[in-house]
Formats: structure tokens, C-alpha cells, sequence
């Protein structure tokens, strides 16, 4: 498992990184693997609202926002999902990962915030292959063209030309907090603390999946 996931992080840093984007606008169709208990649309959506990876990861293990509803081990309780961060100059890995068993842990998915040379930000995330099958990455949409709408004081040979409004979110991937704070100087690394059994206060005993 950390073998692939090194492997997809030398591939982006190197420029050699490939994969087919899933078509959707959200997570509304379930694979019938394991990973529909995190929708990574949701979970990106989570993301991009955060304004650390801490309270990124602690949002993500709370009841009350209900994106995550792994239980990989199959307990009956929901995984707690511990986010490790990876950094190489302006490029950032965020790996989400579940303690299975005391001395196994499984990689869920990967959150890739890179810059393009011409400093564009790019944000995907990478499900596991066990977990969403082979190739499922979620990205951001960062534009979206826009409608076109008849001129009221047209006055050309050829009729005005309408279109539907646009309907897709456009997303400014550096206007995003978590994105504005791990560019900024007040930015600090975060290392998860949390092992097999031993997790923050306010996890407690998890809660209970549902099936």
C-alpha cells in the first residue's frame, strides 16, 4: 500500500502523472466497494472549507458532518481517518489513512494540491485502487465558461444568440482557506498524534456506521 502511494506521489512530483478523471458532479452513485462509506466528492468539498488540516481532520471524523461512514475493519463503529501531510518545495501530499488493526494501517485516499509552472493551483483528490477501483480522482471545477446572454441594444444583421445560464460552481482553488493558509507564513505541519486505540477527546468510542 505505501508502495503505490509513494509511487503516485513521485509520479505527480515528476511530472509524470496521469489519471482519468470520474465524470459527475457529486458522489451520487455508490461503486459497491468499500470506499462508499467516504464520499470523496464531499470530502473535497470538506476540505477546501477547512482552515487547517487539523480542524480538516477533526471535521472529517465528526458525527455531525456525516461525510465519513468508513468501517473497514468491519467493528460496527465508523474508522477514525488520520491525515498525513507530505510536502516537496510548493507541492502538498494529504494522505487520509484508518488504523485496521494495531499494526496495520490502510491508505483511503490522497488529496494532491500542486502548482503548475505558470503558478496556476490545481486540487484533486485519488481514491485507494482497493477502496474505488483503479483511476477514481475526484478534481476541483476551476472555471466554468460563461453564458452568453442577448444584448437588449443589438442592432447587427445576424439574431441575437442566447444560451443557458451557467450552472457549474466556479471554484478560485487559491481563494480556498485551507489553500490560502498552507501558502501563508502561518502555516505549521501537522502530524496526526493518533494511533491504534488511542484517539482524540472528542472521537470517544466513534459511532456506529450505518449499513
Amino acid at each position: 500500500m505505501q508502495i503505490r502511494i509513494h509511487l503516485l506521489v513521485f509520479m505527480l512530483l515528476t511530472g509524470n502523472f496521469s489519471v482519468f478523471a470520474q465524470s459527475g458532479q457529486g458522489g451520487d452513485s455508490l461503486l459497491n466497494l468499500p470506499g462508499d462509506g467516504l464520499d470523496l466528492y464531499a470530502m473535497l468539498d470538506l476540505f477546501q472549507q477547512s482552515k487547517t488540516i487539523e480542524e480538516f481532520e477533526k471535521s472529517l471524523n465528526s458525527e455531525k458532518s456525516g461525510v465519513n461512514n468508513l468501517d473497514l475493519n468491519l467493528d460496527g463503529k465508523v474508522d477514525f481517518i488520520k491525515v498525513e501531510t507530505k510536502q516537496k518545495d510548493d507541492d502538498f501530499t494529504f494522505i487520509l489513512k484508518v488504523d485496521v488493526k494495531e499494526k496495520e494501517t490502510q491508505d483511503v485516499a490522497v488529496i494532491l494540491l500542486t502548482k503548475d509552472d505558470d503558478k496556476t493551483m490545481n486540487m484533486q483528490a485519488v481514491g485507494d485502487e482497493e477502496l474505488y477501483g483503479k483511476d477514481f480522482v475526484v478534481e476541483l471545477e476551476k472555471s466554468s465558461k460563461p453564458a452568453v446572454t442577448a444584448n437588449p441594444g443589438y442592432q447587427g444583421d445576424e439574431p441575437p444568440v442566447e444560451s443557458e445560464p451557467a450552472t457549474t460552481t466556479v471554484v478560485v482553488v487559491e481563494q480556498t482557506p485551507i489553500v490560502k493558509y498552507v501558502y501563508s507564513p502561518a502555516y505549521v505541519p501537522y502530524y496526526p498524534p493518533y494511533y491504534w486505540g488511542y484517539y482524540p477527546p472528542y472521537w470517544g468510542f466513534g459511532f456506529a456506521a450505518i449499513s
